[in-house]
Order: structure tokens, then sequence, then C-alpha cells
């Protein structure tokens, strides 16, 4: 917020930027009331943005996101995100382990211990916020700042504690989740597309995903996969359960993938006649590097196969 000062010394006036903030939040939500009713969609909608671990510590600094007057510079989207990051905090007092207290029937249909147990080794440790700060607790006698948490920690963090807490209150929702790949390894990758997954089944929620890594892909044509399988022999759920988890199956008539060009052009990623998403329309430079790496390879041959002193033209 400006903030103008007069010639008596304390004396301050605000400016009118803080008025545009409130009327950007009222024509925020007169928006999407209109298009909820439009679509007959009352679903809430939660953006999840890139750049998560800037936001994460971002969100820390309690002044920054005080009150509606402030935040002039920030999108709405965003603010809303550190908010929630803010207002989820508390939940968090007693570690990832202790959330479900705080949203009473929980249990009923969720492993809450296998759940709170495959995020924190997602995390490579629990979660807890103590006293306005925030640590991972490593064990009993090591906890680190989240300031001083790996980048992959602190992307991760909140996606997956915001999901969690919807989870927890069988909350049906539409999620649009930003690059979850940053800062992750490829394992870890396929693991968070295995929770989304399972968030998304348990809660009949909608999920919307940009990505640029073929990991992620590659992890959804394998619960497409499954999907089809299922579909096709429902005898084998069990079976299907055991190799990829329980519940993480997307079913085809739940996916849609494209691609955008940078012409603009749209692609459709789903590949009708292999019934699977074509990854290698995400991933040309995995070819384009094969193919160089194989021109090298040969060029080696042929320079062993000519005989001493003697030069290929």
């Amino acid at each position: 917020m400006l903030e103008l000062y007069g010639q008596k010394k304390n004396t301050k006036f605000s400016s009118t930027l803080a008025f545009e903030s409130l009327e950007r939040t009222r024509n925020f939500d007169m928006i999407t009331n209109k298009v909820s009713s439009i679509f007959n969609d009352a679903q809430e909608t939660y953006y999840i943005p890139a750049g998560r671990s800037m936001l994460t510590l971002l969100a820390n600094s309690r002044s920054i996101i005080k009150s509606e007057d402030d935040n002039v510079n920030l999108d709405l989207i965003t603010k809303r995100f550190m908010l929630q990051i803010d207002t989820l905090a508390g939940a968090f007092s007693e570690g990832i382990g202790g959330v479900h207290k705080r949203y009473p029937g929980s249990e009923s249909n969720l492993d809450i211990n296998k759940i709170s147990k495959l995020l924190i080794g997602f995390l490579k440790g629990d979660f807890r916020y103590e006293n306005g700060r925030e640590y991972f607790i490593i064990n009993e006698d090591s906890r680190i700042p989240i300031n001083f948490a790996s980048s992959g920690q602190q992307e991760i963090l909140w996606l997956l504690n915001q999901l969690y807490v919807l989870l927890l209150k069988n909350e049906k929702v539409f999620v649009i989740i930003e690059e979850p790949e940053a800062h992750l390894y490829p394992c870890l990758q396929k693991d968070v597309i295995e929770f989304i997954s399972y968030f998304m089944n348990k809660t009949e929620s909608t999920v919307f995903i940009t990505t640029h890594s073929p990991y992620i892909l590659t992890s959804i044509n394998t619960l497409y996969c499954a999907g089809k399988t299922v579909r096709e022999f429902p005898q084998r759920l069990d079976a299907v359960s055991r190799i990829v988890g329980e519940h993480v199956a997307i079913f085809p008539e739940t996916l849609s993938a494209f691609k955008i060009e940078p012409e603009g052009n749209v692609i459709d990623l789903c590949d009708n006649e292999m019934d699977e998403i074509n990854t290698e329309l995400i991933d040309e430079v995995s070819d384009l590097v094969s193919q160089k790496y194989m021109d090298l390879y040969w060029l080696q041959e042929r320079e062993r196969d000519v005989p001493n002193g003697e030069k290929e033209e």
C-alpha cells in the first residue's frame, strides 16, 4: 500500500490505491460467482501456483498479508494462495500426523496413519507449525526452519498439505496445479502424481495440471493404463491395486491432455490408436539427444574401422 505523510509528524494518509485492491477482490468474487452460475458448478476452485518455494517463505511474513488493504501489487490468485497457507498452518501444530484431529470424521474413509507417513516420506521429515514458526522435523533432536529446507521440500510442502486438508474434509473441488515437478527428482514426481490421483479419486475432484515434465506424463500414462485395465477387466482390480496402489488409477473417460505450441496451436496428446498419452510430443529433446549420441557412436565405430594411417574422406 502506498502511504503518504503530511507535514505533521506521524500523520499518515492512505492513497486511493488501497481501494483498488478492495475493488479487485469484489470483482474477482463477482466474476467467480457469475461463471459458477453459468456452468451450474458451485465447486470451490483452488489455484496452486508455480514458484511455491518463494511463496511459502513470503506467506510467513504475516505483515505482508495482514489486511485486504495491502498487497496492491500482488495478483489476487497469488495472494489467496498465501492466505490459504497462513490459514492452514495452525492445523499442523502436532505435525502431519495430527492434522486429522481438526477434521472429525475423516478417519472413516481414510487410512490416516498410512497417508501421513506417506507425506512425511515425500518431505523427508515431518512438518510442524509452532509459535508462528514452521519446521521440518527430521528426528527428535533435529528440526530445520522452513527457510533452510531444500527448494524441493519448499515446492511440494503446501501442494501436499493443501490437498491433504481437502482430503480430510472430503471436499469436492477444482484444483489447478502449476508445475508439480518443480525441483523434484523423477521418482518423487511419480509419487506426487500418485497422491494427486488418490486425492482426485477419493474426493471426486477435478485437477488441472500444467507441466513441462515427461516424467509427469509417463506417470500419468501408467495410472491411465491401470484405469483402462480395470475398466476392461474389473475382476483384476486387486491385482492392479497391488501394482500401482489403491485408488490411484485414472480412468479413460476422466482424462484429457493437450500441448500448446509456441505459435498458439493446441495439440491433443491422447493417442486414440495407442490409447495412451503421446509423451514423445512433449519430450522431443530426448529423441534429439539420442540421435546426437548415436551419430557420435557411429563416428567412433567408423574411425576404428579405418586402417592405420588412412583417413576417411
